[in-house]
């Protein structure tokens, strides 16, 4: 064993970093070794490579603090584990079974609202093996946990070479809203957009 790690490709967040910057954004792309990115050379782009999750939340939660961030976009595949212990050098494969202890890992994004409140957040929640129902309940308690302002809920199951269907979850003062679905990373990215673009001119318009 090597490493364990997902089967995210950050496909999704590069479609909509891409969409972003066509509509005049500035983008900050923070992303994981050997995820998929936006193409460099586009204007307005800057690229962010970390590698752990202690990366992530001191890259991400520092750009809060230092710069103008209007809209956060957590499409970040973070872990959920890491291991209670690293080695300080190479592990004996001398054993025939070798049990490692994982710990769970602190949610960046319940963090970010604490940080810069007046952030427009945008969460995500994947879920395998459960109902549509199920997906809406979990998205909105990260909605209320978060204090997301929008979460895109998807699953595993859902996605399959270009089709990627997920709905957009919101809290409004009935209660929860569903938008969707859409049905490819193309159509969710420029259904964010339009999104965000609305949110951001209402927050300029008050």
């Amino acid at each position: 064993m090597r490493y364990i790690g997902n089967r995210s490709t950050g496909r999704l967040g590069a479609a909509i970093a891409a969409e972003l910057l066509q509509h005049g954004a500035v983008v900050t792309f923070v992303f994981g070794t050997g995820s998929r990115t936006p193409d460099p050379t586009l204007p307005n782009i800057t690229l962010d490579e970390i590698e752990t999750i202690d990366q992530a939340e001191t890259h991400i939660l520092g750009h809060l603090r230092d710069k103008k961030i209007r809209a956060v976009v957590m499409t970040m595949a973070c872990l959920d584990y890491r291991p209670k212990e690293v080695a300080a050098e190479k592990i004996s494969s001398e054993p025939e079974e070798r049990t490692i202890s994982l710990v769970k890992c602190p949610k960046i994004i319940d963090r970010i609202k604490a940080v810069s409140p007046s952030v427009y957040l945008v969460g995500f929640k994947l879920q395998a093996g459960v109902s549509e129902e199920s997906l809406f309940a979990d998205a909105e308690r990260l909605a209320e946990r978060a204090r997301c302002d929008l979460v895109v809920a998807n699953r595993t199951e859902d996605i399959v070479g270009n089709r990627h269907r997920a709905w957009f979850i919101s809290l409004g003062p009935c209660g929860r809203v569903v938008e969707g679905p859409y049905e490819t990373p193309v159509a969710i990215a420029k259904a964010l957009t339009g999104r965000l673009a609305h949110a951001l001119n209402c927050l300029d318009g008050q």
